[in-house]
């Protein structure tokens, strides 16, 4: 026992207790002269109607290895077990409201018994009997019943407690604890066989529990002396915090944090987070005792050293959650989520713990019939919740299954790999590896990164478990036998050799937790984080120095008296947009706005001298903190103006048919022309779309620069999606069309001999179809030069050759269209949309 459970005066097991057993609810101690009761096993819901609150095991003076406030609102997952004290006002009323709340429970309908409205009993036996550490914690509960729980004269016979334990299927445990209040002398011996008016619960054995375990000045917990002289003070401060967080909450927190007491810092929440205890870190290097033998003398691969230091509770990378040998070596690495108040069991031996979790199937009930399924993701005897397993098959040749709680892919919105592996999308819409999986010739290993996997923890206030085990073969057995182990408050491990005259090996077996990230309940809404920052553009230029002025983007400092408002206009080069044209299925550029597959999207526009414009405060309210930067290194001083159409449509109101859209009109032109020679030849003239072609030619865009490497890009992408994606077979049944010609032939053939002018028809296509050839596809040849300057580009930059080249594409579809849709009548006299 440690010293702060001598403090806490529970025995062992009560720092975390197995089950929550409504009949254990109330225990409480009135202590005279300082207007404190003490309860264990407070509900939340009824803990957060008393304002201050105090544990008797966690704020004593001599406990020196946790430090927590002198006042704090209740969370269970910190106190399993321990003794809470509350303001006697109005906490009696609220724990004894509670405790008619346990026994309806437990009876299945209304108490049919009185209910004390203070201790009816001597407070310092009271205090003695409910710490006797024979009896256990079950047993304590009965007997806290039976002396506090009603008036005296009106408590339930034992026969009628029987009934209701049975039905409630607690009879046995009922029926233990009674037999170990009747060996300890806290019910007679013939306890079953009282008649109605109560059991009576003698409370002198208690006395030989004091003598024996504690004084009697200890009767009062250790800290109520230290608490006397500081409640007063406590209740006023904590008062004004209520009163300022009712008021917050009214006035609507920005974080949606429901407010229900003074608010907790990093080092107020669970002692098992990160750095929760006064600052002090859990990471340090897992060290093993021996108490026989050694390992120095061991080979390299046989040490466990090397896997022991690498141990991080709080890690920062990755975390291997699931390992398998595929070359007959004995070692594997397991896991499964467990609870704060589970923790103690997962670490209470170093075998493997997980139970049942993984595995569904029917257990059957003694010798009858019943029979219960077990789905396979929890396990409470084992206080173990499934989260990830490698899934083997009886089907041989078949791969492995690696599965994971649906909740974990779900809370990340996670997208599959091919590979198995995972990964989800931040803020920005950008990609974060979330699960990779390793595969070859030795093991099957996976791995979570850490700090996503700890953020999940945090959300589902869980610790995962980690379970490894190691056999390795010697040639000869270690003399003296080596026995060690390590157990700290976040790993336990055994190492060992075998027996004399029994194969040689060594074991490393044990298990140790991954902890959640410290963070607040608000600050997990999101499976990243979501910190904000708001950078100072540049919004103009001061004409006496010249130097530009910066403003804040943040849309809440915008529209003071002395700030810019919302819509002041910003401007950046347009190589801002090269992010995010290269990505096009990711990212969707349109003529007035840029978004990213729905998670995000922001207004823009282009003035005179092709500057992106956007608003000031658009940059602060639509832009994920992430992109912000990226834009700030683009930013310029205001010129050329500004979008006049963008402000008729967002600043006067008016409908605009916006700004000439040469991609909209060639997607469009493709379609009329694929619609009406389709009809010519009876079949569609162009093939099905690839996936991936299809995303490349929807982003096609206008260059972000002059870049000739940009304009490539566009040439290739554009002539694929006109001309490449034609079908020759088709083509070919055209009129007039050659047989063995290739698709600009054939459509050469065709407008000659429907008397069309091949020049303004497919003149434009052979260009683009020649450009490609001739440099954006391969290595540059002197027909580059040639063909621009017959077309009349050779004086253009790259881009605006594009440009020149897209129109002329959209013209020569459109014309091509009219000349089918003439071929067929009554039916091109609309341009499909």
């Amino acid at each position: 026992m440690n010293s702060k459970r001598r403090q806490c005066g529970l025995p062992a097991e009560g720092q975390g207790h197995a089950e929550s057993r409504d009949h254990d609810g109330l225990v409480g101690v009135r202590v005279e002269g300082g207007g404190w009761v003490y309860a264990r096993n407070v509900r939340p819901y009824a803990a957060e109607r008393l304002l201050a609150q105090r544990c008797e095991y966690h704020d004593t003076p001599e406990a020196t290895d946790v430090a927590l406030p002198d006042w704090e609102t209740y969370d269970p997952r910190r106190h399993p077990g321990h003794l809470l004290g509350f303001p006697q006002q109005p906490a009696v009323s609220v724990l004894t409201d509670q405790a008619v709340c346990f026994q309806a429970i437990s009876a299945g309908d209304a108490p049919p018994w009185a209910v004390p409205a203070a201790l009816p009993c001597d407070p310092a036996l009271f205090a003695h009997a409910v710490r006797d550490t024979r009896l256990s914690r079950y047993a304590r509960g009965v007997l806290a019943e039976l002396a506090a729980g009603h008036l005296p004269g009106h408590t339930p016979t034992l026969a009628e407690l029987t009934e209701n334990a049975e039905d409630n299927g607690e009879g046995p445990a009922f029926a233990t604890a009674v037999d170990e209040l009747v060996t300890h002398g806290y019910l007679p011996a013939d306890a079953h066989q009282h008649e109605p008016g109560g059991s009576q619960i003698d409370l002198a054995p208690a006395r030989h529990s004091a003598s024996t375990t504690r004084s009697p000045e200890a009767m009062v917990p250790a800290a109520f002396t230290h608490y006397r002289t500081r409640v007063q003070s406590d209740i006023a401060f904590l008062t004004t915090q209520a009163s300022q967080n009712r008021r917050r909450n009214r006035a609507g927190d920005r974080s949606g944090a429901r407010l229900m007491g003074p608010s907790l810092g990093s080092e107020e929440r669970c002692p098992l987070c990160l750095r929760a205890v006064s600052g002090r870190s859990y990471t340090r290097r897992m060290a093993l005792m021996y108490s026989s033998g050694s390992g120095d003398g061991l080979p390299e691969n046989a040490r466990p050293d090397s896997y022991l230091a690498g141990i991080d509770p709080v890690p920062t990378e990755w975390v291997t959650v699931l390992q398998e040998p595929m070359d007959g070596r004995i070692f594997g690495i397991g896991s499964y989520l467990t609870t704060f108040v589970g923790r103690e069991h997962a670490l209470s031996e170093s075998d493997w713990t997980h139970g049942s979790v993984g595995r569904a199937g029917l257990s059957h009930l003694g010798d009858g019939d019943d029979a219960v399924f077990h789905e396979g993701l929890a396990d409470t005897s084992k206080r173990a919740e499934f989260f990830a397993q490698v899934r083997r098959h009886q089907k041989p040749g078949v791969e492995p299954t690696i599965e994971f709680t649906h909740s974990f892919l779900w809370y990340f919105a996670a997208i599959p790999r091919p590979d198995g592996s995972w990964y989800f999308l931040d803020e920005a819409g950008r990609d974060q590896e979330l699960v990779r999986i390793h595969r070859d010739d030795a093991d099957l290993r996976v791995e979570i990164a850490a700090l996503p996997l700890r953020r999940y923890l945090a959300v589902r206030e869980r610790l995962l478990v980690v379970q490894y085990e190691r056999i390795t073969y010697l040639d000869a057995t270690p003399a003296p036998r080596i026995k060690a182990a390590s157990r700290t408050k976040v790993s336990t491990f055994d190492f060992h050799s075998g027996h004399p005259g029994m194969n040689a090996f060594v074991r490393l077996c044990g298990k140790h937790l991954i902890l959640p990230i410290d963070a607040s309940p608000a600050d997990l809404g999101y499976p990243y984080t979501t910190d904000e920052s708001y950078p100072a553009f540049t919004i103009g230029t001061d004409p006496g120095t010249g130097q530009p002025i910066a403003f804040t983007c943040d849309p809440d400092r915008l529209g003071g008296v002395d700030a810019p408002g919302y819509l002041t206009r910003v401007y950046f080069r347009r190589e801002v947009m090269r992010r995010y044209t290269s990505e096009p299925s990711r990212y969707q550029v349109g003529n007035g706005r840029l978004s990213c597959l729905g998670l995000w999207g922001i207004s823009i526009g282009r003035n005179d001298e092709d500057l992106v414009e956007t608003y000031l405060g658009d940059l602060g309210r639509d832009l994920p903190s992430a992109e912000r930067a990226h834009w700030l290194s683009f930013n310029v001083a205001p010129r050329g103006g500004i979008d006049q159409e963008r402000r008729r449509r967002d600043i006067l109101g008016l409908w605009t048919e916006g700004p000439p859209d040469p991609l909209h009109r060639l997607a469009h032109a493709r379609e009329r022309f694929s619609t009406a020679l389709s009809a010519v030849v009876g079949q569609p003239v162009y093939r099905a779309w690839d996936a991936a072609d299809r995303i490349a030619f929807t982003g096609l865009h206008t260059p972000t620069s002059s870049e000739q490497s940009e304009a490539d890009t566009q040439i290739l992408t554009l002539a694929k999606g006109v001309i490449e994606y034609l079908s020759t077979e088709a083509l070919r049944q055209l009129p007039g069309a050659d047989a063995k010609s290739a698709t600009i032939n054939c459509l050469d053939g065709w407008v000659k001999r429907t008397n069309g002018d091949p020049d303004n028809l497919v003149g434009p296509l052979r260009l683009l179809q020649g450009l490609r050839s001739n440099g954006a596809a391969h290595a540059r040849t002197r027909n580059w030069s040639a063909i621009l300057t017959r077309a009349g580009l050779d004086k253009l930059q790259p881009d605006e050759q594009f440009l020149r080249l897209l129109s002329s594409t959209a013209d020569a579809l459109e014309a091509l269209a009219a000349h089918a849709e003439a071929q067929t009548p009554g039916e091109g006299d609309h341009a499909p949309e």
